[in-house]
């Protein structure tokens, strides 16, 4: 039956996206998570989770279900990876994991609803958890307060690269500065880079460096 051809199609259940907008919701991550990862055996995946609506209860939920970890134990089957407004402390459960498989990863470092910005990241960004994932070609970054510095991953070979600063609604306008050296550091390897910001004040320095 045409039931029993998608539910033993394992491609089909290789998508993966997860926006909980409520703490019952992030209950269920697990349970759905858990059906999905079963039916599409060894087939590479694409995971998105986008945590815009995190409150104090959905971020109790979530550690609660062990999520993170339960993702984290799949990083050998990852192609596409998409971690959007997601704790900080949470990209911990992926550091010392090999990624052998991914190729793209898109890096939202944006608040969440209700966030306020002092709680905005400020410090390093996490990429050292992905220093195993010597095949990613296609970064996107998007972020709402500056870095002290982007350091990459010395094993990357990036073709694709889009670099995001500040918030959808010019309430953050961070400096594109400290992505500098980053850029310049995989302009061997680059086809395509976008670099989107509304503040100049040190680029025009470094690149002149």
């Amino acid at each position: 039956t045409w039931r029993e051809a998608a539910l033993g199609t394992a491609a089909l259940w290789a998508n993966l996206n997860m926006r909980p907008g409520s703490a019952q919701e992030a209950l269920q991550w697990v349970d759905v998570a858990s059906r999905y990862l079963q039916r599409s055996r060894q087939a590479h995946l694409r995971i998105s989770i986008d945590a815009f609506a995190f409150d104090r209860e959905i971020v109790k939920a979530a550690e609660d279900t062990n999520i993170w970890s339960y993702i984290a134990n799949q990083c050998h089957r990852l192609h596409t990876l998409s971690l959007s407004r997601v704790p900080i402390e949470q990209y911990s459960v992926f550091e010392d994991k090999n990624f052998p498989l991914l190729r793209k990863l898109m890096l939202s470092f944006k608040a969440p609803r209700e966030t306020n910005s002092d709680a905005i990241l400020a410090g390093p960004l996490p990429f050292h958890t992905f220093e195993h994932a010597p095949l990613v070609q296609t970064l996107h970054l998007w972020y709402c307060a500056a870095p002290p510095n982007l350091v990459l991953p010395s094993p990357w070979r990036l073709a694709r690269l889009k670099i995001v600063c500040g918030g959808s609604v010019g309430i953050f306008q961070p400096d594109i500065a400290p992505c500098v050296q980053a850029v310049l550091a995989c302009a061997s390897s680059l086809e395509h880079c976008t670099l989107e910001t509304d503040v100049f004040d040190d680029m025009a320095t470094l690149l002149g460096q």
